[in-house]
């Protein structure tokens, strides 16, 4: 999705067509759709806007900007396991098949976390949000989404001063994300000297080219 943000935001700028957020947002969703047969559409969401968003999906999706005091210090560690999002999703949904009940029971828990998370993002209280992420990250590895490789990278992180760290997208492999306000390069060296790829960044800071973004 950030991929195909920033080739159609490269092709606006070169071609000067005078794209709007909107639909430099809708023309990532169609490329994600032909990639994963049934996106979300979080993900190019998030990446067109660079904002903190609540998300729901729907026709059209409901989406809500949430405010934060500050950019939060984060650090992305790389498990180096290809994943295909598609294949996960329908492992998902076929383990789901399998056992309804007990998968709608986490995936309501999984709704009421992101809820507590945007309570805890707009009260800027990090650890809690941390605490949160860790608790999604068992919840998810209840879904057999996480990998040996991931796990790894978690334990690792908050091994080294990361107040939440859990997997980021569809899992199987891919990436980690861990929230780290104090010490993210003390985070990140430790993940590269396990021998994985890591960098860090910041989120929350704004990259769209309009102020106003989303409607409530």
């Amino acid at each position: 999705a950030a991929l195909a943000v920033a080739i159609i935001r490269a092709l606006d700028d070169h071609f000067k067509l005078g794209l709007s957020n909107e639909e430099i947002n809708r023309l990532a969703y169609e490329s994600e759709t032909l990639v994963h047969g049934d996106a979300s559409g979080i993900d190019n969401t998030l990446a067109t806007y660079g904002k903190f968003v609540l998300f729901k999906r729907g026709t059209p999706p409901e989406m809500k900007e949430i405010k934060i005091h500050q950019p939060i210090p984060i650090v992305i560690g790389l498990s180096g396991v290809e994943s295909l999002t598609a294949k996960m999703v329908s492992n998902v949904r076929r383990a789901w098949e399998n056992n309804k009940r007990l998968y709608e029971r986490i995936f309501k828990e999984i709704d009421e976390l992101v809820m507590q998370s945007v309570d805890a993002l707009a009260d800027n209280n990090l650890e809690q949000l941390g605490e949160l992420m860790n608790i999604n990250q068992g919840l998810l590895n209840a879904l057999q989404v996480s990998s040996p490789e991931l796990e790894e990278l978690i334990e690792i992180s908050r091994r080294n001063g990361a107040l939440g760290a859990k997997l980021t997208g569809a899992g199987g492999g891919g990436a980690m994300v861990a929230i780290c306000p104090q010490g993210a390069e003390k985070v990140a060296f430790a993940i590269r000297k396990s021998g994985y790829k890591a960098f860090v960044t910041e989120i929350g800071k704004s990259v769209s080219k309009e102020s106003s973004i989303i409607s409530e």
